[in-house]
């Protein structure tokens, strides 16, 4: 995701370097093979609940982490899980986090989906609080021991959100 990110930003370019390039290409088909791991062992366990939610935080930083390399194409063999998952992100925005949210609505926007993202952002603003000291806040954004629980990365990639999926410059200020 962070070299995706930094060569969003124009801050690395990725792509230039062959090197790199290389590098982030074994490593996305790599992120493609595990999701399709992943997919795999819900068939074989849970076959008659494939449409349940089984979207955990790792399926989906993968998709967020996924659309930052579109022009990697995701291998036939990996084709039915990656969709699953785009499927599942769908499906279950609203059972996540907001900083998962986010992630979601970046993805989905990056794939072209224009409606999900539009919806999980609405509902996000929705449930924001606002101060004029610091501006749009959500009260659930606390610190914990995981990853997904950072409030400063949090609410950046929520005011990332802001700005590439709604076009908010409004809320970005």
């Amino acid at each position: 995701t962070g070299m995706g990110h930094l060569d969003n930003l124009g801050i690395k370019k990725i792509r230039g370097d062959s090197q790199t390039w290389s590098m982030i290409s074994n490593a996305v088909r790599y992120l493609d093979d595990r999701m399709h791991e992943d997919y795999e062992r819900i068939l074989k366990q849970d076959k008659t609940n494939m449409d349940k939610n089984h979207l955990g935080y790792e399926q989906i930083q993968y998709l967020y982490a996924r659309s930052y390399f579109k022009d990697i194409p995701v291998q036939n063999k990996n084709q039915n899980a990656y969709h699953y998952y785009k499927g599942q992100a769908k499906k279950y925005w609203l059972n996540n986090s907001r900083y998962m949210q986010g992630m979601i609505a970046l993805g989905l926007h990056r794939y072209g989906d224009k409606v999900t993202p539009a919806g999980i952002m609405k509902s996000i603003k929705e449930n924001a609080l606002y101060s004029d000291e610091i501006g749009m806040y959500w009260k659930e954004n606390y610190e914990g021991f995981y990853w997904y629980e950072a409030p400063v990365e949090s609410h950046s990639l929520l005011v990332e959100a802001f700005d590439e999926v709604m076009n908010d410059k409004k809320a970005v200020d």
